[in-house]
């Protein structure tokens, strides 16, 4: 069958009507066919006319197909496979599609849901089901570990789940990512205002506060005087929730659990200083210079809608702010803080 094209632009596409007919015989036919490879050579076949990436007809019903139209062509050949198709599992022009649309077979399977371990050697479904199952469960666990300790887990506090990643190959600053645990969910549900301070308590938090903006941020825990640091975490349950009274947050670092030899912490100014380098914190500076190029740093976003990359700010205000910051990404990051 001849098919008249409509002409836009220079793309050419198909009506309605013939988008439902082509994809009504192609479903058929893959599903009839036990020849996976029918017309795939042959280009006077009408399946090779008609879909064919080749071909004017093929090109434009391809281009009519939506994303999700060809991963429910993928899923409903592994219901009947049993496991995740390779690619020789599938009706050619179907493998020609998904490959087209999603550039390696991998990412396919992957935005179906599916086990990247295809073939009849791969996981079968039920497997792959019960896997995800469990990694809903892993997530879920994090989840409820972070909001109970407000802070981030340590991997060895949860080996179950640490062996379930390594399995998997999953890093744990990948499977954290995942699971949300970031700025947005301790504020969620990691801190609230503690309501019944008392006078004692309330000078704590300022004493606090005080050393915050003599050390220009966030003080870590250790620098904190212990009887100081005890009481508060007894009335306010965390550190994280003892800063968020006072307008604070605790220095967080760039990659979860990073590890470092004795050797290379010999005292703890070179400790400090070798941590807050790969951490993000709260810059506390009432310096007039400092407070005009972080205006400058807001109002070039807001302008631009977007963060500004290195090459956007002139050498000497990133010099600056990077000096104070600790780090370019660190100047970023106190937008960030400012929407508090």
């Amino acid at each position: 069958m001849k098919w008249k094209l409509m002409e836009e632009g220079k793309e050419m596409l198909l009506s309605k009507e013939q988008k439902k007919d082509l994809l009504k015989k192609l479903l058929a036919c893959s599903e009839k066919t036990s020849d996976l490879e029918e017309g795939a050579e042959d280009l006077n076949s009408k399946v090779y006319i008609n879909y064919s990436m080749q071909t004017e007809t093929g090109k434009a019903f391809y281009q009519s197909l939506s994303d999700t139209l060809l991963l429910s062509v993928l899923k409903k050949r592994a219901d009947q496979l049993g496991h995740s198709p390779a690619q020789k599992e599938m009706f050619w022009v179907w493998r020609v599609y998904i490959k087209a649309r999603f550039q390696r077979w991998p990412y396919a399977l992957k935005a179906a849901g599916l086990s990247k371990a295809a073939g009849k050697g791969g996981k079968s479904l039920k497997q792959s089901e019960k896997e995800k199952e469990e990694y809903s469960r892993y997530l879920q666990m994090i989840q409820e570990k972070a909001a109970e300790l407000c802070r981030m887990p340590h991997p060895k506090e949860m080996p179950q789940i640490l062996e379930g990643l390594k399995k998997r190959g999953i890093s744990w600053s990948d499977f954290v990512r995942e699971a949300g645990i970031d700025r947005n969910f301790f504020r969620k549900r990691g801190v609230y205002t503690v309501q019944d301070l008392n006078t004692v308590e309330k000078e704590q938090l300022q004493a606090l506060l005080m050393l915050a903006w003599e050390i220009g941020r966030p003080p870590l825990k250790e620098e904190v005087p212990k009887i100081l640091l005890q009481n508060l975490m007894d009335k306010c349950g965390s550190y994280r929730n003892v800063l968020f009274q006072i307008g604070l947050e605790p220095i967080e670092k760039k990659r979860s659990f990073s590890m470092k030899t004795e050797e290379q912490r010999t005292t703890d100014e070179k400790k400090h200083r070798r941590v807050l380098k790969e951490c993000y914190y709260q810059v506390l500076s009432k310096d007039i210079q400092y407070q005009k190029d972080i205006k400058m740093l807001c109002e070039w976003k807001e302008k631009e809608g977007r963060l500004p990359e290195r090459k956007d700010i002139d050498p000497e205000t990133r010099r600056r702010l990077q000096k104070v910051c600790g780090s370019w990404e660190n100047a970023l990051r106190q937008l960030e803080y400012r929407k508090r």
